[in-house]
């Protein structure tokens, strides 16, 4: 980069290409399934528009709020380790049984947060 005295510089003419910044995860919720007729087929799906086959290696957690209550309640699940997919998704299951290895990035098990009541609002956080 060539430095001109007296002349403003333009955006991007101070981007400097020696400096690497990654671009960060972004991801939401974009399914929760909790079906009357059989509940082990729970499940939360989450897409990012931004990274394919990408492991988080971030301290994100994914919370959960019941009822009205302001403050998360103690069923948490850590996304630190897992894989977003080759097509954006992180997909937790109640079980492997219902949706199979290829749909299902980690189990969450029957007490997990994959269990609804149906009163529970659910969020994204950095830790």
């Amino acid at each position: 980069i060539c430095l001109s005295f007296g002349v403003n510089t333009q955006p991007g003419e101070d981007a400097d290409p020696r400096e690497w910044k990654e671009v960060p995860l972004v991801l939401f919720f974009t399914e929760f399934c909790d079906p009357e007729d059989d509940k082990s087929k729970r499940m939360i799906e989450l897409y990012s528009p931004n990274k394919r086959d990408y492991k988080i290696e971030h301290d994100l957690i994914v919370m959960k709020y019941e009822g009205t209550s302001p403050y998360p309640s103690y069923v948490f699940q850590s996304l630190k380790g897992q894989v977003v997919d080759g097509k954006g998704y992180v997909v937790m299951c109640m079980n492997w049984y219902s949706y199979g290895r290829d749909t299902c990035t980690l189990i969450t098990g029957y007490n997990g947060i994959t269990s609804f009541s149906g009163t529970e609002h659910l969020a994204l956080a950095g830790c």
